[in-house]
């Protein structure tokens, strides 16, 4: 059973978003630990830009009513673009400081997502478990 059947549209953000963050995360550490090689160009995946493409899909996404239906699930990745900052005499562009900040901010953003998640969770557990007193 879909996800978005299941308890809605909003989880299925919260999921792609985390996904998302997951990813930019691993972008993040290949920008981090390529600091020092030259003619390495940062790269990065603009959060906004991807959480407007997924919430554009929810609405669009079908639902096998039919098991002889048959449903694309290959899921498209995320745009990972190469930084716009000036590289220095070797061709590297990593800005370490930036990268560090960038990874941070990101880990910070998945901690709140991820509590929402969980707290969404427990009022669902409440709901099936207290629901019938």
């Amino acid at each position: 059973m879909a996800l978005e059947t299941l308890f809605g549209n909003i989880d299925s953000l919260i999921v792609k978003s985390l996904d998302r963050m997951i990813q930019r995360q691993a972008v993040l550490a290949a920008n981090i630990s390529n600091a020092d090689t030259p003619g390495y160009k940062a790269k990065d995946i603009t959060f906004g830009s991807e959480l407007k493409k997924a919430m554009a899909t929810m609405e669009l996404e079908p639902i096998r009513t039919n098991p002889l239906h048959m449903i694309d699930n290959e899921q498209s990745g995320p745009d990972i673009v190469e930084s716009g900052q000036t590289p220095g005499v070797d061709g590297n562009n990593v800005d370490l400081e930036r990268e560090l900040v960038k990874a941070d901010e990101n880990a910070l953003r998945y901690r709140a997502v991820s509590e929402a998640a969980s707290r969404r969770l427990r009022l669902l557990r409440l709901a099936v478990t207290e629901g019938g007193r």
